[in-house]
């Protein structure tokens, strides 16, 4: 059943939609096996990951499929090979700069002193 959303409000805004197109709906519907939710946190994750480990810059869209391996969403036990999707270098930079300084403070990696 397709549930219009009010608004969207994420990182991932390039696959936010607050209204499905009956069309590709019914296309997911019979092509589409499973979904998989990961949260903006999880995405944010996944855009600084690949940016430190792989010199990648994604947008938030296109981190999706790897913010769900990372947060380990889906079971990669059964499979040898696993083909992620990376799209999108279109992220704003103070969106960017963001997520770099709140993932460096979250592990730790930059503090901050007030006197």
């Amino acid at each position: 059943k397709i549930k219009n959303a009010k608004s969207v409000r994420t990182i991932a805004d390039g696959i936010a939609v607050r209204d499905a197109n009956p069309i590709n709906f019914n296309i997911i519907l019979e092509c589409v096996d499973d979904f998989i939710q990961v949260d903006d946190e999880e995405i944010a994750n996944a855009v600084l990951f690949l940016l430190e480990k792989h010199k990648i810059i994604v947008e938030g869209a296109g981190a999706a499929s790897v913010a769900a391996l990372l947060h380990q969403k889906i079971n990669t036990q059964n499979h040898k090979k696993i083909g992620v999707v990376l799209s999108g270098g279109n992220i704003d930079a103070q969106m960017l700069n963001i997520i770099i300084e709140k993932g460096l403070f979250k592990s730790y990696r930059k503090m901050q002193i007030h006197v």
